[in-house]
């Protein structure tokens, strides 16, 4: 994805599409994540979750 392009543009690249795609009701279900968030965000979320249950 970096070939011809800056880090920006291949970052944003990269980004995008996770972007689009959302959180169905198996992934919901099976995770808690909300149904409907962008997928990246709902997994962020996930793990800075599972690391601070982890953690503590």
């Amino acid at each position: 994805m970096l070939v011809g392009k800056g880090i920006e543009q291949a970052i944003q690249g990269a980004v995008a599409p996770w972007m689009g795609w959302t959180i169905n009701l198996q992934t919901s279900k099976q995770y808690g994540i909300p149904r409907g968030l962008p997928l990246l965000t709902g997994f962020v979320i996930h793990c800075e979750v599972t690391e601070e249950s982890v953690s503590a």
